[in-house]
């Protein structure tokens, strides 16, 4: 199945039941998951990261106001929202494509 026809057939079946879907895109999390891979000292970690608490409290806040995309870091935000848009279709394809490669 191609990832089009799955996000197609998972967004009907929201649509029908009547429910929203928020995605908390919350960048860094001071987690054990930092601990356990190793990450500090990293360009993902030197930002400092936010605690997982205040990302919940995002996620939930924004789902309570049926909002689609939260993003907790406001340089994040600001990057998703105002300078990728901008950029050519072209760097935005490469862009996904090695999101793509590095997500596991």
């Amino acid at each position: 199945m191609s990832e089009t026809a799955l996000i197609t057939g998972a967004s009907s079946r929201i649509a029908a039941s009547k429910r929203a879907v928020t995605v908390l895109a919350p960048g860094y999390v001071k987690a054990a998951f930092a601990d356990r891979t190793d990450l500090h000292g990293t360009i993902l970690a030197a930002g400092g990261g936010k605690m997982p608490a205040s990302v919940a409290k995002c996620g939930y806040d924004a789902m309570s106001r049926s909002e689609l995309i939260a993003i907790n870091e406001k340089p994040l935000a600001f990057m998703l929202n105002w300078l990728i848009p901008f950029l050519p279709r072209r760097a935005q394809d490469d862009q996904a494509h090695a999101k793509k490669m590095t997500t596991f």
